[in-house]
């Protein structure tokens, strides 16, 4: 008993491991999508569309959560400026939005994760297709 306790304690600290690690994954999705027999520029499609929808997703969200932080910071002052001695004009570090400054850190999140998603799959595609 004491024995199949500690095999099945490895295969579960192997799969633990092994669904951590994307090079794995993208192994048996590269497996599966050749099994269906894709043609190679629709598999580089298909990876840059998921990059793509990654970046997307990871902008969308960073701006999301950088409103909340900076709406909290304005309302509460989570981030004080010194030790309220009273040498400063104001107590909390002053934080302001600007739309202009969402729309450009938005573009330039995507512009950047669309770059990082385009060099990889193309030199893959050339390198493994």
């Amino acid at each position: 008993m004491r024995d199949i306790k500690q095999a099945f304690w490895i295969a579960g600290q192997n799969f633990y491991g092994w669904k951590k690690s994307p090079r794995i994954w993208m192994t048996f999705i590269l497996a599966a999508i050749l099994c269906l027999m894709l043609s190679d520029q629709i598999i580089s499609r298909i990876f840059l569309f998921e990059g793509r929808l990654i970046s997307l997703f990871g902008a969308i969200s960073g701006i999301i959560l950088g409103l909340i932080l900076c709406f909290v910071q304005q309302k509460f002052g989570v981030i004080s400026l010194g030790g309220g001695g009273g040498t400063f004009i104001v107590d909390a570090y002053p934080v302001s939005v600007h739309a202009w400054d969402v729309v450009l850190v938005f573009i330039t999140v995507l512009t950047v994760g669309f770059l990082s998603v385009w060099y990889p799959v193309r030199y893959l595609s050339k390198r493994l297709l």
